[in-house]
């Protein structure tokens, strides 16, 4: 059966970064279950694969904001086709294309959720020790619309020994992929202590002066 896509997804002409604070605001984020692993730990945090898996990208972790993308929209899941087609970063005022079911996208219903909210989200830290020296790593978001979400926020990282993200993508430096496996599973870790499974919480609809020129 064809569904239709919310349009309000898409990222317009007149739209802009989004320019006003987040404190109140949500980010949510999606998970699927996996056979025999249960959502929380034995600390009743959320179990840390569900975060982002091992092999994931918690150097840029995908979130979406919540407002005008509601809990619903989680469930959208892109096909190969769709995720070819749409599923890059590009500019807020990028003209969105419509997405149709079921060549570009499906509705995958047993999708579960975690939220956050976006200030806490914003400035964790993350200390490791390389030898003898201290390696901080400090969390921040940022708006990174994507062709088929222009609600799409990613969280990323600074290592402040080195000044810049390059530790994270440089996987032919020893040093870089070493930091980034050992923070990369401490900032697993501190995000499944802090984050919400299935949480509805107020859900404030940001104002169009926000990302509308």
């Amino acid at each position: 059966m064809s569904v239709s896509f919310p349009t309000i997804l898409l990222p317009q002409p007149n739209y802009k970064y989004i320019d006003c604070s987040l404190g109140e605001f949500f980010l949510v984020r999606y998970f699927d279950l996996a056979e025999h692993t249960p959502i929380h730990d034995e600390n009743d945090d959320i179990t840390s694969d569900y975060i982002c898996s091992p092999r994931g990208n918690i150097q840029d972790l995908s979130t979406s904001l919540l407002s005008h993308f509601i809990y619903d929209d989680t469930k959208i899941k892109l096909t190969a086709e769709g995720n070819a087609m749409f599923g890059e970063y590009c500019l807020p005022s990028y003209k969105g294309e419509r997405l149709y079911s079921p060549e570009h996208f499906d509705i995958k219903e047993d999708r579960k959720f975690w939220v956050i909210p976006a200030g806490l989200f914003d400035g964790i830290k993350v200390t490791i020790t390389l030898g003898t020296t201290d390696v901080e790593a400090v969390s921040y978001i940022q708006h990174t619309p994507m062709k088929w979400n222009f609600w799409h926020f990613s969280l990323r990282w600074i290592v402040e020994t080195r000044g810049d993200l390059l530790i994270w993508t440089d996987v032919d430096d020893r040093e870089a992929k070493k930091i980034r496996d050992k923070i990369g599973s401490k900032a697993r870790s501190k995000l499944a202590a802090l984050a919400r499974y299935n949480f509805h919480g107020p859900q404030f609809i940001l104002k169009p002066q926000c990302f509308q020129n």
